[in-house]
């Protein structure tokens, strides 16, 4: 059987010149090659990114907008730059898959439902084939949120042939903006075969390794982080921080510990190997990808309790629930580094024994995506 078209419009996908931005999305697709051939349009962020080029020999297509070298997450849009992306976005997917493209059969697919949903749904119509939705939290958290975004949502949903989400809390979130809807499954994404479970524990502390994966925006507890930082500091706990990720344009770099940049699935796996604990104090999440990856890793996690987080701590140990972003959960994190600090030797190999006695092969892309393929299938055999 030859592999199924799959148009792909994705708000984000990795490039030269940020290859850790939704990598993980990028890790679900190639996992399915074979099975289906994907052909993604997402925008161009960067001046230097390539308008078409071929990545993990998946094609990939980019439309202007004015982005100001920023992804639309990192600071927002306007309604102006909002207009010009969903134009572009719709005039280059008309351009890459024009009328006569049905004729090869295959699925339509967006990757946050907002803004990508939109153009999915026009171009699903236009070439009479099944659409797929993925929500993966900002899409419903912040795109959704008022009465336009609530109103794009209600119109798009229903269009769907199936809704993937990336939490528990999205499906609910999904069911209570439309009263019919098509089939909602909660599939959160794989993590990239590079993370399995270190050999050995850390060196014991001191200093005690605090790492943040990610974009470091503020919602995501930038400034939390820091001011624990520097108030175990100031109680002269040894701490070193580290941060993987790399601040978007026009973002403020963090200005306490160490920036490491954008590193690979191996760089990341080995940071995380040498850490005691990642932090995560976000406004709001899906199911974050670096604690899933921490999980494997049995790196302990402390992040607060929004999204698809709780239903992480209850399925696998090693993670502590902080309190909510808006209750400052500051403290809350300098009393774990002393916890963490006063157990020393003994705590860190008890964690990292305890957390390793866990299954944690479902949480591997070739698991989620074995999942996610079949569902496709289903869905392209039911419209043919």
């Amino acid at each position: 059987m030859s592999a199924l078209p799959l148009r792909v419009l994705t708000a984000a996908w990795p490039s030269a010149r940020e290859p850790r931005r939704a990598r993980f999305i990028e890790d679900l697709h190639r996992a399915i090659e074979g099975r289906f051939c994907s052909e993604v349009l997402t925008p161009r962020v960067h001046p230097d990114d390539p308008y078409s080029e071929t990545r993990a020999e998946i094609p990939i297509t980019r439309f202007r907008y004015p982005s100001g070298g920023a992804p639309v997450r990192a600071r927002g849009i306007s309604a102006f730059a909002a207009a010009a992306y969903l134009i572009s976005m719709d005039h280059s997917a008309r351009v890459r898959w024009p009328r006569g493209d049905e004729d090869r059969g295959g699925l339509v697919l967006a990757h946050w439902v907002l803004p990508a949903g939109i153009v999915a749904a026009r171009l699903a119509r236009r070439l009479g084939r099944p659409l797929v939705l993925y929500a993966h939290g900002s899409d419903l958290h912040t795109y959704g949120q008022g009465i336009s975004g609530s109103s794009l949502l209600r119109r798009v949903f229903p269009k769907a042939a199936h809704i993937f989400v990336a939490s528990q809390a999205l499906a609910d979130d999904v069911r209570a903006r439309v009263a019919e809807h098509p089939p909602i499954e909660v599939l959160p994404v794989g993590i990239h075969e590079a993370f399995v479970a270190a050999a050995e524990p850390p060196p014991p502390p001191p200093p005690l390794r605090v790492l943040f994966v990610g974009d470091p925006l503020p919602s995501k507890g930038v400034k939390t982080i820091e001011r624990a930082v520097a108030r175990a500091k100031r109680d002269a706990m040894p701490i070193e921080l580290e941060w993987v990720g790399a601040a978007p344009s026009g973002v403020p770099a963090p200005e306490v510990g160490r920036m490491l940049g954008d590193l690979s699935p191996e760089e990341v796996a080995a940071a995380m190997a040498r850490s005691h604990l990642l932090l995560l104090p976000s406004e709001r999440e899906g199911t974050p990808v670096s604690l899933t990856e921490a999980i494997a890793m049995r790196l302990p996690w402390a992040a607060t309790p929004v999204g698809g987080i709780p239903a992480l701590a209850a399925r696998w140990p090693g993670g502590t629930l902080l309190p909510a972003l808006k209750d400052d959960p500051e403290g809350a994190i300098v009393a774990l580094f002393a916890r963490f600090l006063s157990e020393g030797a003994a705590g860190v190999r008890e964690r990292w024994e305890t957390m390793g006695r866990a299954d944690v092969t479902e949480l591997h892309v070739a698991s989620r995506a074995a999942r996610f393929a079949e569902r496709l299938e289903e869905v392209a055999r039911c419209a043919s």
